[in-house]
């Protein structure tokens, strides 16, 4: 320990790790200095150096770097800066054969992505992954690293809770829980390829899956708000899981517009490149007149709904899969309003004139005491099987079918006078 050392300068060198006899990681053009006087005395690293294309600064101080070696802690700081990433990290750390590293740990970024393709990590998902932001206590090892009372920013969105990457399966595993008093979703989701063309068609473009050797996923989500461009949702709590390729993505619970919503969308990949696709949504009591307006700016129909849906289908792409759709949904209204029609006005002017014809009926409002709707889905068509809308002196009774893959609808409404339970005069 009381052997002398001295200062050592790198100019223009480089460093190779190897494992196991493979080069797994090469330093190239390293100009720096090591002062470490003593074998017990205090060591420090001062310098710059290229790692996967990138020029980055380091600057290492160790306490007792001896001690460290022998499998002991020892005091250590450190500072990385380069174009894409800057870290700190202070605490205590034990080289050799078991490296371990405990401390508080702060890192920030320009574009999280471009820190993934550093790494060499493949980006499983298609999330945007702008300016991020940690700070954490850090507990790391040759297995991974556990981050708790972890503070993340991300793009526009801060979060709190404590996430887990462990390396010492199969494939990376990345779990954890974090909270967030705003989330913005489209902020989040910009780089999601578009369901939707410019055609107003869906999609024909074939869907990139990840692949399945790469990170898995195992996050639970929660957030005190949470919008989609003018849709607000309160309360929500969700969870992603991937693994081996297969996605899970499940809304256990949100408050929307009076009401609740829950969800679960599972995708995964089949044979010949194609996608399987199953999807469960559950509403109850959302005012679909306030989603109305603020999704669509205006609403032709007004109450609180329930809504079940269930669907599933397989394909390449989303025209595909919207083309193969199989499954049932129903929606059930109690007091509502249809808005933009008076059926009780059309009907008495229809008992006065019955022979009239080109009646302006695209105004006023139309009261309803109840309202259901109900289809089967079949090859990308729903056909309804029970749609009926009653209220006080009328009956409507819908048919008809819509081409989910080609957006388009086309239904027939029989409207009758009726009693004051809803049910239609024999006159």
């Amino acid at each position: 320990d009381r052997a002398r050392l001295g200062t050592i300068s790198f100019v223009d060198g480089s460093a190779i790790l190897r494992k196991g006899g493979v080069e797994v990681e090469t330093l190239d053009h390293i100009d720096a200095t090591l002062d470490w006087p003593t074998v017990s005395s205090p060591a420090a690293l001062d310098g710059v150096a290229n790692w996967r294309g990138q020029r980055g600064q380091i600057a290492l101080w160790l306490a007792r770097p001896s001690e460290a070696l022998r499998g002991e802690p020892s005091r250590l700081t450190l500072q990385i800066k380069s174009p894409v990433l800057e870290l700190q990290a202070n605490g205590e750390a034990v080289a050799g054969v078991r490296p371990h590293f405990q401390g508080r740990l702060i890192a920030s970024t320009e574009s999280a992505r471009d820190v993934l393709q550093l790494l060499r990590a493949a980006m499983p998902l298609p999330l945007a992954l702008g300016p991020a932001s940690l700070d954490a206590r850090a507990d790391a090892s040759a297995k991974g690293v556990d981050l708790a009372g972890l503070q993340l920013k991300l793009d526009n969105s801060s979060y709190e809770g404590a996430l887990s990457l462990r390396m010492d399966d199969d494939r990376p595993q990345l779990s954890g829980t974090l909270a967030t008093n705003q989330l913005d979703l489209r902020d989040l989701l910009r780089n999601m390829p578009p369901v939707v063309g410019r055609d107003g068609h869906f999609s024909r473009d074939q869907i990139g899956w990840r692949d399945q050797t790469a990170l898995d996923i195992d996050l639970r989500l929660s957030a005190a708000r949470a919008n989609y461009e003018r849709i607000q949702a309160r309360d929500v709590a969700g969870a992603l899981l991937l693994r081996a390729g297969r996605l899970e993505a499940s809304l256990a619970d949100a408050s929307l517009y009076k009401g609740t919503l829950k969800a679960r969308l599972v995708m995964a990949p089949g044979e010949t490149g194609n996608i399987e696709l199953k999807s469960v949504v559950e509403a109850r009591g959302v005012d679909v007149g306030a989603l109305g307006w603020d999704r669509f700016g205006a609403t032709k129909i007004a109450g609180a709904a329930n809504v079940n849906l269930t669907v599933e289908g397989v394909g390449a792409s989303a025209d595909q899969i919207a083309r193969s759709l199989k499954g049932r949904g129903d929606i059930d209204f109690g007091k509502g309003e249809i808005v933009g029609l008076d059926v009780s006005r059309v009907l008495r002017r229809i008992e006065k004139r019955p022979l009239a014809s080109g009646l302006d009926i695209s105004s006023g409002r139309t009261p309803f005491a109840s309202a259901r709707i109900a289809a089967d889905i079949t090859g990308g068509v729903a056909a309804l099987s029970d749609a009926t809308v009653q209220g006080e002196g009328f009956a409507i009774n819908l048919s008809g079918v819509s081409n989910i893959a080609d957006r388009q609808i086309a239904l027939h409404a029989n409207v009758a006078s009726a009693d004051s339970k809803g049910e239609a005069r024999a006159d």
